[in-house]
């Protein structure tokens, strides 16, 4: 700051014409004296560099609202270092000091501040959000950001059309609803910490050509937190104005059994080691290298405690990718035959030698059946993914629409590929023990956004009359809306 107050004294000094030839001098002393080397102009008072702002969050910062936002920014000079940064939002002829402080030639210097627009009197509109930063070198160097805002209090409208979601712990239900605002960026249905996002209701029925109309399937958790379940909708607009509403939710209790499952000493020191290494290979680039233990026991350990849960969240993050597109089927999924071993939900523990050396929590179907069988697909959709995943070894999974995923796994073979429109019955690939499969079969998982779902509903044409299609037709009839057969 004190170079600055210097330099403005120079430029406004009055004590003649001697000023342009000792400028002139020193600037010819400061040259050579550069070229010799003796100077180095990028980490001394004379450097001309500015200095570097980065806005961590700037992607985030979509406008100013109801709701405060954070500024997180990282400033940087390598020359002289930091002298002053100042933050300020501007409106019309106002401005408003967010931060003001010196950093005493700090080489770097992390910022992070809440702004509240309501704090300033800042009215709907545009305003203007400044960075500025001065270094401490003799010509006060400057960098500023600047980032123009929309200003936005008005929060989005949500109306509940549906009337009914009962669900079974771990279910499906479906919800319309009616969301409004002129930025509306996202809504839709919030689960404890899942969130469910809504779609064009004319994905659902072409009969909802409303552009304010949504809906969203979303899933209950299995397991409650504490206090109970909190199910919310929720719309949220550009600039962060989110308004959630509760709506009627009843929950029941589903009885969970537990799973006993016996791994014998020819898979646990015979398949165990050579699945282990090769699903950890496919999950993990560090895994590759990784040294797997010998003893049966730790090498289980190691495939259901971390293992699993990283192939979860690659299935997760590939469904979650899915764009969300037009219901695809109407008819139930189709239950593929064969023996069920392990039900969605169940606590599954493995035994060895009347000993528990292992446990998980199911999150899916597995059905035994014998090794090559055909596989096929339990509705129509498209095939969004097709190859291998650590612990589920082969696997396909098809998009169905509206967020809805099957997956079917621990293939011997897959017969599909990526992009393949399938229909229900068409043969997928052949049951199998690739991955963490102790038995011939395969696995099957409904996911919803990426989030499992109990099976069971979705095979049940009762549950989907009940709980997709009359509702459909309800919320319909309430909008007078005639019925459109499908295509």
């Amino acid at each position: 700051m004190e170079n600055r107050q210097i330099l403005n004294s120079i430029k406004t000094s009055e004590t003649g014409v001697m000023i342009p030839y000792i400028v002139a001098v020193l600037a010819l002393c400061i040259l050579i004296a550069s070229y010799y080397g003796i100077i180095d102009f990028s980490s001394t008072p004379l450097e001309r560099r500015s200095p570097e702002i980065a806005i961590l969050n700037k992607d985030g910062i979509k406008g100013l609202g109801a709701t405060p936002i954070q500024l997180r920014a990282v400033l940087k000079d390598s020359g002289a270092g930091l002298d002053e940064v100042v933050i300020r939002v501007t409106q019309g002829k106002k401005s408003y000091d967010l931060f003001r402080k010196d950093f005493d030639r700090k080489k770097e210097a992390s910022i992070s501040i809440p702004i509240n627009p309501v704090e300033f009197g800042l009215l709907n509109g545009e305003a203007t959000l400044e960075i500025k930063a001065f270094d401490a070198s003799f010509w006060s160097n400057t960098a500023v950001e600047i980032l123009s805002l929309p200003v936005d209090y008005e929060l989005p409208s949500i109306q509940i059309l549906t009337s009914q979601h009962n669900a079974y712990q771990g279910g499906a239900q479906l919800i319309i609803y009616r969301a409004h605002d002129k930025n509306l960026l996202l809504s839709g249905v919030k689960t404890d910490e899942q969130i469910f996002a809504g779609f064009k209701a004319s994905l659902l029925d072409p009969a909802f050509s409303d552009p304010n109309l949504y809906a969203a399937i979303y899933s209950v958790p299995l397991t409650p937190r504490p206090t109970g379940y909190q199910i919310t909708a929720f719309a949220e607009d550009f600039v962060g104005n989110e308004r959630e509403v509760s709506f009627f939710n009843r929950v029941r209790k589903r009885r969970i059994q537990n799973r006993y499952v016996e791994l014998y000493s020819d898979f646990l020191k015979g398949r165990l080691p050579a699945i282990t290494s090769h699903a950890a290979s496919s999950i993990s680039e560090q895994y590759s290298q990784k040294t797997l233990s010998d003893d049966p026991e730790r090498l289980l350990s190691f495939v259901l405690n971390e293992l699993d849960p990283l192939s979860k969240k690659a299935i997760r993050t590939i469904a979650q990718q899915i764009k969300i597109t037009k219901k695809q089927w109407e008819n139930p999924f189709y239950l593929n035959k064969g023996s069920v071993e392990i039900r969605y939900g169940e606590k599954v523990s493995f035994l060895h030698k009347d000993k528990i050396i292992g446990e998980m929590k199911s999150t899916g179907f597995f059905i035994r059946k014998q090794y090559g069988e055909p596989v096929y697909a339990s509705n129509d959709g498209v095939v969004a993914f097709a190859g291998e995943i650590g612990t589920y070894g082969k696997t396909v999974l098809i998009d169905h629409g509206l967020g809805i995923t099957t997956l079917y796994a621990h293939l011997s073979q897959v017969a599909v590929s990526k992009g393949d429109p399938v229909k229900a019955r068409d043969r997928i690939g052949d049951t199998g023990l690739s991955g963490f499969a102790y038995e011939p079969g395969f696995w099957f998982e409904v996911l919803i956004q990426g989030v499992p779902s109990n099976p069971i509903e979705w095979w049940d044409k009762f549950w989907i009359k009940s709980h997709i299609t009359n509702k459909t037709n309800r919320v319909k009839k309430l909008l007078g809306l005639a019925e459109i057969s499908p295509l």
